[in-house]
């Protein structure tokens, strides 16, 4: 499951480029972001991580995952711009 969310994540990620428009990245960018989220939530909940399964086949690594965050939430911050500023003061 962890490498469907991820592999999710990855589709979701690959369409912003694919998107003409702000609202349609940031939309793209949430969603991979959510698939990414999903793919680390799964990962933790496994007690012992292996980098294959018991039949052979190679399994995603966590370090992947994170990255793919990092590089999702800092694609994120970029086009939704600055911070307002507070002008409660």
């Amino acid at each position: 499951m962890a490498d469907s969310y991820f592999g999710l994540g990855e589709l979701g990620y690959a369409r912003v480029a694919q998107s003409l428009n702000t609202p349609q990245r940031l939309a793209a960018l949430a969603e991979a972001k959510s698939w990414y989220e999903r793919s680390s939530e799964f990962r933790r909940q496994i007690p012992h991580p292996a980098v294959v399964s018991p039949d052979g086949l190679a399994w995603g690594d966590s370090k992947l995952v994170s990255q793919a965050l990092t590089r999702c939430q800092a694609a994120l911050t970029e086009l939704q711009g600055p911070p307002a500023p507070d002008r409660t003061r």
